[in-house]
């Protein structure tokens, strides 16, 4: 814009804005003066900020990142409190000799989902983060020696199979692999994408395709399907494990979950230095989005004024809003964190029963014995104990341990020093751990592993492992679940809360929110949570 032109829209803008001080709202108002900053001088954002609505995200894992990130750069303030030292929540790492390991999230599906949170930004994340097909999903492992790679082609997978358990089962994973596609293709907009879910649209999802209904009810669990479409027992092994993604066990989890096996085989992405820099990049695009970013942050209240707005109590102080997006777990609302005069949000099979959680190690070393690819996964040689023990609210010795070598990729030839993170599945549990219990589970673990072959020439200490009792610490009211409520039960997913709650103006993000738990879900999640803080308030 040259001189002239910009002096004629400095002319009309000052105007219009005068009028609007006179006649307007502050909401129009604000637009307007932001139109004018941005084309006139930053130098007036000061003075916009004065006027502008003030939304405040409570917690920064990837669905409270994702909603400050839909709601930056507008005509709105935003806050982003965290408890932790750094943005990521659960996508979170440990030192090592090597650099940070992560202890949290490992796969990557879906992933135009981050892909919008970057363009929510303003920026493509491939200027920011190195994300990579893997040609191997994941690598199994069992006692006997069978080892199965899984990959995104069907034939391939076709002929692995068949080529270890023979023609009938690799028919069967045919028969398996079109179910789940369907199962995918049917709910992916009606449901996964979708910011609230009601039987009605499932339903509707499922008008004209009958064969679904008939495999997903009555409560037919993962584990009935599995049973009913695999006669080979180590299959059903594999593919139950797809509950745990979500925090349940096959035997209780809804046949739906069938549909995760899609969710891989269309890509699982590995991001270059781990997951953990998500977080990190998202951090610093936020910060030039001017994004008010605040670690070291205890929320001990939140307590809403007669006219609508919000008092918010952190470390002993008071912060005013317009609006909160709250991502954390939705428990807390109701354990202390709401001010004792607001209403009850929730009935309590929205937030119960919880579910599982896990032993997690973070480490360093060079592995030796066994050829790994990015996932592995060494299954239990007594395949029902693992799962027979969770229900009982037992951590159990017989267990599948995940391990992600971090630094692996296929085809690379072996690496020198890897970065690891093995995953054993546990109860909820909040009581404190005790040395001599991560010194108990860091020799089960490494003893398990060693019978497969597998060691490490630098063993991690129990000193880096997480309990589910330091989950429970770091993330209130969790009572160390890290996927939220339980995915039990056909009707789970009708009880989960939504964006919108209760109160106005206060709207929920995260894996204890709709539409679940994990990476992309908790995403869209923040994005459900910040779209209905836009409408509702007045904020684009």
């Amino acid at each position: 814009m040259d001189n002239a032109a910009c002096k004629a829209v400095s002319i009309r803008s000052f105007w219009a804005i005068k009028t609007l001080l006179k006649h307007g709202n502050n909401s129009s108002i604000c637009k307007l003066i932001w139109t004018y900053a941005r084309m006139m001088s930053t130098k007036i954002y000061i003075w916009v900020g004065l006027l502008m609505k003030h939304v405040v995200v409570i917690g920064a894992g990837i669905g409270g990142l994702s909603a400050a990130a839909k709601l930056s750069g507008g005509p709105t303030k935003v806050t982003l409190l965290e408890r932790a030292t750094s943005l990521g929540g659960k996508l979170r790492a440990i030192e090592t000799p090597i650099g940070p390991a992560d202890i949290g999230p490992t796969v990557v599906t879906m992933p135009d989902i981050l892909e919008e949170i970057f363009r929510a930004c303003g920026a493509e994340l491939h200027d920011h983060l190195t994300m990579t097909p893997l040609p191997v999903l994941a690598r199994h492992f069992w006692d006997d020696g069978t080892m199965l790679d899984l990959t995104t082609h069907r034939d391939q997978n076709y002929a692995a199979i068949g080529g270890l358990f023979g023609n009938q089962a690799a028919d069967e994973f045919m028969r398996f692999d079109a179910f789940s596609k369907q199962l995918f293709e049917c709910f992916e907009q009606s449901v996964i994408r979708a910011s609230s879910m009601s039987p009605i649209k499932l339903a509707q999802a499922m008008i004209g395709q009958p064969s679904l209904l008939t495999r997903l009810l009555p409560n037919q669990s993962l584990a009935g399907l599995l049973l009913r479409g695999f006669k080979e027992p180590r299959l059903r092994q594999l593919f139950g494990r797809y509950a745990t993604y979500v925090g349940g066990i096959p035997q209780h989890a809804p046949a739906i979950l069938a549909l995760i096996w899609h969710a891989e085989a269309k890509g699982v992405f590995r991001i270059e230095g781990g997951m953990h820099q998500i977080a990190t990049s998202l951090t610093r695009l936020l910060e030039t989005r001017r994004v008010d970013i605040q670690t070291g942050e205890d929320v001990t209240r939140i307590r809403q004024t007669k006219d609508g707005r919000f008092e918010i109590t952190s470390n002993n102080r008071l912060i005013n809003a317009d609006g909160i997006v709250f991502n954390g777990d939705p428990r807390a609302l109701e354990e202390g964190l709401l001010d004792e005069d607001q209403p009850r949000l929730f009935k309590p099979n929205a937030t119960t029963p919880r579910s599982l959680s896990a032993i997690v190690h973070g480490f360093s070393a060079t592995a030796r014995g066994v050829s790994l690819s990015h996932h592995n996964v060494f299954f239990s040689n007594i395949p029902g104990e693992e799962f027979q023990a969770l229900d009982q609210q037992k951590t159990p010795k017989s267990a599948n341990l995940y391990l992600c070598a971090s630094d692996h990729e296929d085809g690379q030839g072996d690496v020198t020093k890897s970065r690891f993170e093995i995953i054993r599945n546990a109860p909820a549990m909040s009581h404190l751990a005790r040395d001599e219990e991560r010194q108990t589970w860091n020799r089960l673990t490494l003893q398990r592993l060693g019978q497969f072959g597998l060691s490490f020439d630098q063993e991690p200490t129990a000193e880096s492992i997480t309990m589910p009792q330091d989950l429970a610490r770091d993330f209130p009211a969790s009572q160390g679940a890290i996927y939220g409520r339980s995915p039990h039960g056909m009707m789970a997913s009708f009880r989960r809360p939504v964006a919108r709650c209760k109160i106005p103006g206060l709207y929920l993000c995260g894996g204890g929110i709709h539409p679940g738990a994990g990476v992309p879900m908790a995403a869209q999640s923040g994005f459900h949570a910040a779209e209905a803080a836009q409408k509702d308030l007045d904020l684009t």
